[in-house]
């Protein structure tokens, strides 16, 4: 079974530095469509499957950018 995460505080500046890297990198992959390194990611840290990026006050995850139809897929990609 997966654990999930959830930012109680979504204020980037009640992360630490590395933290927030770590999470800019993460949302931008997701930004950029670099699925390979978005999975990777996931493969490390399952649980941030539905984190936003710190600060952000859409609501919406990385992989969310797939689902809304705003990342850049390329044609041969499933899905």
């Amino acid at each position: 079974m997966i654990s999930m995460e959830w930012d109680g505080l979504t204020d980037r500046e009640h992360f630490g530095d590395l933290y927030r890297q770590e999470r800019d990198r993460f949302a931008d992959r997701a930004r950029d469509a670099d699925w390979g390194g978005l999975f990777e990611e996931l493969g490390r840290r399952p649980g941030w499957v539905d984190l936003p990026r710190p600060g952000n006050h859409s609501g919406f995850a990385p992989p969310c950018t797939r689902r809304r139809g705003t990342a850049r897929i390329p044609p041969s990609s499933p899905g």
